[in-house]
């Protein structure tokens, strides 16, 4: 409602406003204000260009930051004669550009993007499948469905799809109608017979802007300008325009010996087209990229997921998913190791990648860089040799311990426990600084002698798997959900989230990871915690009264089911708001993080024995 909406349905604000000179002032100043922009936003991938200093065309701000942005809007920009270009930063161009890097260092295939072929057989099997999780543009759940009733046999056709699984094709019915005319089900029509050689591509329907101009340049004469002009008012939806447009389309037709009836009823036809309608250039971009995903996962499966690991380490939800699928191949993850590690993960033989340091928790650049070049000089011997040969203040307590956790010293030989118990003991020198309290190895070798002697047990298969998980963030020899029984009650796997509309309900099993504590506007305690299944993640949000309801099953390690509805979060994200959780019943883990908000702590470590520190110390106090 607008001020002069409120003054004329309101009298005694139409009152206040004639009697009280203080609210006329307000008023007037604020029906000035009415309508102006209340804030500056950025359009995330525009690039303006011009021939000379933008300063000379439009007013420029500094935004967050030093970049530099207009204070003109795309349409005003327009205006002026600006050309806007939008750039998009596509994280799985640099997946591809990975992944043959590394054919080409280990396979010496040097395959550029380009040189792709565009007719492999192998990649349109798979497109029939639906077999595309990891692919740009093709994972979710309702992609793959759409994949495998279409088909797709050429690049023409998965540009096709990619137009069509968007919501406009999707809830207008056209994509129904596009499927049923490919299959067969449908007789393929045209809206004029002129109109065939445009659209036998895609069966007679109407999917791209393109088309849309080629019809109003056959049907009407336009030239291209004037068909993209028309274009640009169908697609921003400006039915004044198109109102103003339309005695003219349909004179113009008429010149063309087009009958009237017909000639409306492509216009109209043509209208609608801005609530489906899609650019093909874009389309078909899209599809020639997601086509080489697919063409590199098949033959390069390896290498494809090893870049896929780099690069979408950072994303607990896509990581985990593409975990999955490369377990689904026959790919094994292995951990980290301190002898075959290198920073990044790499592939290993031909069905294994190794884990890299970088996703080890408390491992910068420094540590992983000092660890590479102690190696130059040859594999470890053991962990005592691991710390005599680093740098000890850059490879410290932290580190070791988050090694440690990450099973990177495993293939050592000496059980985590004891390695554990060795850390702590160097850590019970308290009155030294860690990097002096670890020169005692130098000065007492036969401390490695004394645990090779002890029987000590190591952790368990469970246990291992929370230290994974708490050192690395990811679950990577296993997932607690494999070992779930598939008669447990949820209505969705997490991965299907993104297909479900706002306030749906849903009942999800996973593994609950990183609770933390939050506020609700009015101050309350609640909780955000991260709940994981076989197919990704998704944020719970967990309000004071569920949260006391059901504190004795929230903290890291958790297995549950959840019930709650789904909501966007500010970023668009989707989250679920939880009603209830339950316990998985059978199953148990040991707790991998800090349950001292929700419940009691369980310790992950073994502390050393009376006898490994009676031992110890003899060792120390003969030196």
């Amino acid at each position: 409602m607008t001020l002069e909406e409120a003054l004329e349905e309101s009298p005694h604000f139409s009152d206040l406003v004639k009697s009280d000179a203080s609210v006329r002032r307000v008023f007037e100043i604020a029906r000035q204000l009415q309508g102006l922009p209340r804030h500056v936003t950025q359009h995330s991938a525009g690039v303006v260009i011009a021939d000379m200093n933008l300063t000379e065309y439009v007013p420029l701000r500094r935004a967050s930051g030093e970049e530099i942005i207009t204070q003109a809007d795309m349409y005003a920009l327009e205006e002026l004669g600006l050309v806007k270009i939008d750039l998009l930063g596509l994280r799985f161009l640099t997946v591809i550009g990975e992944t043959l890097k590394l054919v080409r260092e280990r396979r010496g295939i040097n395959l550029r993007p380009e040189e792709i072929p565009l007719d492999d057989q192998a990649v349109y099997r798979a497109l029939a499948r639906g077999d595309t999780g990891g692919c740009f543009q093709l994972e979710s759940s309702g992609m793959r469905n759409m994949l495998r009733r279409v088909k797709p046999a050429s690049i023409e056709d998965l540009s096709a799809v990619l137009a069509l699984y968007r919501p406009g094709p999707l809830q207008s019915g056209m994509a129904e109608e596009f499927i049923a005319r490919r299959q067969g089900k449908k007789p393929v029509t045209y809206i004029h017979p002129a109109l065939e050689p445009v659209l036998r591509e895609t069966y007679g329907v109407f999917l791209y802007q393109e088309q849309l101009m080629q019809a109003a340049s056959i049907i009407a004469g336009y030239t291209p300008g004037e068909a993209d002009l028309l274009r640009r008012a169908i697609a921003k939806k400006k039915r004044e325009e198109l109102e103003a447009e339309k005695p003219r389309f349909l004179k113009r037709a008429a010149e063309r010996g087009i009958d009237e009836k017909a000639a409306r009823e492509i216009f109209e036809t043509l209208a609608a087209f801005g609530d489906y309608g899609f650019n093909k250039s874009h389309s078909v971009a899209y599809a020639i990229t997601a086509y080489r995903t697919v063409y590199l996962k098949e033959h390069f499966p390896v290498e494809y997921f090893s870049s896929l690991f780099n690069l979408y380490s950072d994303s607990p939800s896509r990581f985990q998913l593409y975990l999955c699928e490369a377990r689904r191949r026959g790919i094994q993850l292995l951990l980290p190791d301190v002898n075959r590690s290198e920073a990044a993960f790499r592939p290993e033989g031909e069905d294994a990648i190794r884990a890299g340091f970088a996703i080890i928790k408390n491992l910068g650049p420094r540590a992983i860089e000092e660890i590479l070049k102690a190696r130059r000089d040859g594999p470890f011997k053991s962990f005592f040799d691991f710390c005599r040969r680093v740098d000890r203040k850059t490879v410290n307590a932290k580190v070791l311990e988050s090694l440690i956790f990450s099973g990177a010293f495993d293939s050592l030989g000496t059980p985590r426990a004891a390695l554990l118990i060795s850390l702590k003991w160097l850590r019970s020198e308290k009155q030294l600084p860690f990097e002096k309290q670890l020169c005692l190895i130098d000065q007492t070798p036969d401390v490695e002698a004394v645990i090779e002697e002890l029987d000590i047990e190591d952790f368990t298969p469970s246990q291992k798997l929370a230290q994974e998980v708490r050192a690395m963030g990811y679950y990577i020899t296993a997932h607690p959900m494999e070992f779930v029984p598939r008669e447990q009650n949820f209505t969705h796997t997490i991965s299907e989230i993104e297909e479900i509309q706002k306030r749906q309900k849903v009942q999800l099993a996973g593994i609950l990871l990183d609770p933390r504590s939050a506020r609700t506007r009015s101050g309350k305690r609640m909780a955000l915690a991260r709940l994981e299944d076989l197919t990704g993640s998704v944020e719970l949000v967990i309000f004071p009264r569920e949260l006391s309801l059901f504190a004795p099953y929230i903290y890291t390690g958790s297995l549950i089911t959840a019930e709650g509805w789904v909501d966007l979060n500010d970023d668009g994200r989707r989250t679920v708001v939880v009603e209830k959780i339950r316990p998985i019943s059978g199953l148990s883990l040991a707790p991998c993080g800090d349950r001292k908000q929700y419940g009691p702590e369980q310790p992950l470590h073994t502390s050393p024995s009376p006898e490994f520190l009676l031992k110890c110390k003899d060792i120390h106090f003969s030196l």
